[in-house]
């Protein structure tokens, strides 16, 4: 969960190339010689994407997400030039401004559905990419901290105490922490799993939450002191396993 690796820079590489031209082909024979095809110059994106990857290897993942954002930046302003072009098109059309024919006012309709299917996975592999180096990014903040020495990077204060409903029939199993492996990174020790229930250790008292589903960045829980649905973001999930994160299990 939340580990930033080489997929991510290659799942966005291969999703914005795939912007660059449009399943079925291109849309020709419109008004003033316009034609509708693919994203124009995102296959330079690939060598950009390599540099924000390369500088991620050398440690420098703040300069990695700022390249990442400016591609992002770059992309989503192509996409709305695209979408510019097609709604021109598809207005004119409509208020008699410009002749298109019923046929091939399709074939443009149809093509701006191709590019939404073509855009959306790009988009989500932007998104992956910079919550995973915001993450990494996190993690480095609190390993510079006080106790950058420590193997150790989450406290312990002892077992806490399982909170009614939970008092009978549940027990503590082991803690979670943030541990720095052999390539100097922060890890989640033992990773969090999906249907198990956690305690969180807050300042007052603890609660219990159960993991509905795994994110890249975030975790989306059950918090039954709340009663409803809520997420742990990146850093706000930090923070949580710095003050205490224990998985607990039913007893047999």
């Amino acid at each position: 969960m939340i580990q930033l690796d080489a997929a991510h820079f290659s799942n966005l590489t291969s999703a914005v190339q795939r912007t660059g031209s449009l399943t079925g082909g291109a849309v020709r024979g419109l008004p003033n010689d316009v034609v509708i095809d693919g994203l124009h110059g995102v296959q330079s994106y690939g060598s950009a994407i390599a540099e924000a990857q390369k500088e991620f290897q050398l440690g420098r993942a703040r300069t990695a997400l700022e390249r990442v954002r400016q591609l992002e930046t770059s992309f989503s302003s192509s996409v709305g030039q695209w979408n510019g072009t097609v709604n021109s098109i598809i207005s004119g059309a409509k208020q008699g401004r410009q002749a298109v024919p019923a046929a091939k006012l399709n074939e443009v309709r149809n093509a701006q559905t191709r590019m939404q299917v073509l855009v959306g996975p790009a988009t989500k592999a932007f998104r992956d990419l910079i919550s995973a180096l915001e993450f990494e990014i996190s993690l480095e903040g609190h390993q510079g901290g006080e106790d950058k020495d420590a193997d150790n990077l989450a406290a312990d204060d002892g077992i806490p105490t399982i909170p009614e409903p939970f008092t009978k029939g549940y027990h503590v199993v082991t803690q979670l922490h943030l541990e720095r492996g052999g390539d100097n990174k922060a890890r989640v020790v033992p990773q969090f799993e999906p249907k198990q229930f956690y305690l969180l250790v807050g300042d007052e008292s603890a609660r219990v939450v159960r993991v509905d589903e795994l994110n890249q960045s975030s975790l989306a829980v059950y918090d039954f002191e709340l009663e409803d649905n809520t997420t742990l973001e990146g850093k706000q999930l930090i923070a949580q396993l710095r003050r205490g994160v224990w998985a607990i299990s039913r007893e047999h």
